[in-house]
């Protein structure tokens, strides 16, 4: 009797900067920390769903990457697992916000204090100008050989140096013994009633 092994998969849905700006713009931070909130109360962002079990059948991403969000008004965002690499958040209000995934963003001038970068990458990023204070680096890190540029001597002191070896074991695997063959059938919504 052949036995049968379970592999789990699912569908990754990544949005871009563009649905991002439709909700911040239409129901501001709060709108967009609510959708949030609400994401990660039915576990469809990854790290949220028990690691025990399959991953859930959808999974949601954001990638923000490169977005402007120059002189905006964003105090206590969540952009907890958003992707907001080489993000240009310059002279923004960031006050309280949740940051985790910012390397090569442009904080210049940015209000940042009380802002959370708990467990965050910040290699090159640009702090110059930025306003600091009770701001949470607990686990914070960049690569070595980017530093981020303009942050404090004691802030950067507290700081892991990560190295290149560090980086996901995924980017080393050959692409095509790192593809996952999916068969997928597209049905309209008559199927179903």
């Amino acid at each position: 009797m052949k036995t049968l092994t379970k592999i789990p998969c699912g569908v990754t849905i990544e949005f871009d900067s563009t649905m991002f700006l439709q909700i911040l713009d239409k129901y501001g931070v709060t709108g967009w920390n609510n959708w949030i909130k609400a994401i990660h109360d039915q576990n469809l962002i990854y790290p949220f769903y028990n690691r025990t079990k399959n991953p859930p059948a959808i999974q949601v991403e954001f990638d923000l990457s490169g977005i402007d969000l120059s002189n905006r008004e964003l105090d206590g965002v969540d952009l907890t697992m958003v992707y907001i690499s080489r993000g240009v958040l310059k002279d923004s209000s960031l006050y309280g916000a949740k940051i985790l995934l910012a390397n090569k963003c442009n904080f210049i001038g940015c209000d940042l204090r009380t802002a959370s970068f708990n467990s965050c990458d910040i290699s090159g990023a640009i702090f110059i100008d930025a306003m600091l204070g009770d701001n949470d680096w607990e686990r914070t890190f960049y690569y070595v050989g980017m530093p981020p540029i303009g942050l404090p001597a004691d802030i950067i002191a507290r700081l892991k140096q990560a190295k290149p070896d560090d980086v996901d074991a995924a980017d080393s695997i050959p692409a095509e013994e790192n593809k996952i063959i999916c068969r997928t059938e597209m049905k309209d919504a008559s199927y179903w009633c």
